[in-house]
């Protein structure tokens, strides 16, 4: 399934009623003279790009302020890791994982919120980055809604280390599957919320900023064209 098209297609329809912003602008300009540059592996671009685009949690957030219930049934069952049996697959999933625990924890679903970060454990030790996830300190801020600040904040400094550990390493393919993971996840559960709340204009708008986090990612995906994995998604 081209599951990147579909989003771009969601964050397009959301947005077209409105003009581009100057920063959207001033990106989308930057992303044409990137793409006619070519699209050999630059990993200082990579990570240029991969801190530029925004935690998905802040769309759990949104929710939960909103006022939308919590829904289990939107998410990822922690009861589908034994599926996960390929670098590309865990990566991927463990992105998806991540933004499911932020929105359990978010909604102060603890014992769902357990489930999901011991299958985040378990994916992180097989990609050889389980040492970035303190999941004692995780558990314990997952389990006081006050604590939801410190939760983001640490979530967003675990995801930096593994990027840059990653890119170190030669393997930033997984950094960009691990974000792109997440923030899918964060983008389906949204515009699935969305349809069910057609009236809800402010979750509309959120979608369509999402264009410009889709491009971003996209031209991430184009560093990566000869990876039948990776151009699976498109």
């Amino acid at each position: 399934m081209r599951i990147l098209s579909l989003a771009l297609t969601a964050a397009f329809l959301m947005s077209c009623s409105s003009g581009k912003k100057p920063d959207e602008q001033a990106f989308e300009n930057s992303l044409d003279s990137a793409m006619m540059e070519g699209s050999s592996i630059d990993q200082e671009v990579i990570g240029s790009i991969l801190d530029q685009i925004p935690s998905p949690l802040e769309i759990s957030v949104l929710l939960k302020e909103s006022g939308i219930k919590y829904n289990a049934d939107l998410l990822n069952s922690p009861d589908n890791l034994p599926k996960y049996n390929s670098n590309y697959k865990m990566a991927l999933n463990l992105g998806i994982y991540g933004t499911d625990l932020g929105y359990t924890n978010i909604y102060g679903q603890n014992q769902s919120g357990i489930k999901y970060l011991s299958s985040i454990k378990s994916l992180a030790n097989q990609l050889n980055i389980g040492q970035f996830f303190d999941i004692e300190t995780i558990g314990r801020l997952a389990t006081n809604s006050k604590n939801l600040d410190s939760l983001l904040l640490i979530t967003t400094q675990n995801f930096n280390a593994i990027n840059h550990y990653l890119q170190q390493q030669n393997r930033s393919s997984l950094s960009v599957l691990l974000l792109t993971g997440g923030w899918l996840e964060a983008m389906q559960v949204t515009c699935q919320v969305a349809s069910s709340n057609p009236s809800h204009k402010e979750l509309r708008e959120k979608i369509g900023e999402q264009k410009i986090t889709l491009e971003q990612i996209l031209l991430l995906f184009s560093f990566y064209e000869s990876d039948e994995n990776m151009a699976s998604l498109l």
